[in-house]
């Protein structure tokens, strides 16, 4: 299953680097939302460690977790602004292909051709 990388996930990054600067603190939070520490690189600033944390904890799905630990150390802060952001769909829209075959329709069924003494098709259940 892919991991999706919300943009607002660098705000918390960012947040989190400034709001608990300290590798004991970012420990600990760790350990509050379940996350077993010794899979963790805390090395480096706190925006390094921080980045590390916030990408373990949204491959496990505990970001609104993270965020309620830090409401209840900061509760003058907004974050259910952050949740909610977290929480709207952040995938790029598809875009619409406006173009159209430009060949003839002659050559529909004359794209592939047999060079050589016997052909070399394989089927499409071979790859």
């Amino acid at each position: 299953m892919p991991i999706f990388w919300n943009p607002v996930l660098n705000d918390v990054i960012t947040l989190f680097a400034g709001l608990y600067p300290n590798l004991d603190r970012a420990h600990n939070i760790v350990l509050k939302i379940g996350l077993d520490p010794i899979y963790i690189d805390f090395s480096g600033a706190p925006i390094d460690f921080w980045f590390r944390i916030v990408q373990a904890t949204n491959k496990h799905d505990k970001v609104p977790k993270l965020i309620d630990v830090a409401k209840q150390d900061f509760p003058n802060i907004a974050f259910d602004v952050l949740k909610e952001q977290l929480r709207q769909p952040t995938a790029p829209a598809i875009p619409t292909l406006s173009w159209k075959w430009k060949g003839s329709d002659s050559a529909v069924g004359g794209l592939e051709k047999v060079i050589g003494a016997q052909p070399t098709f394989l089927p499409i259940n071979f790859l």
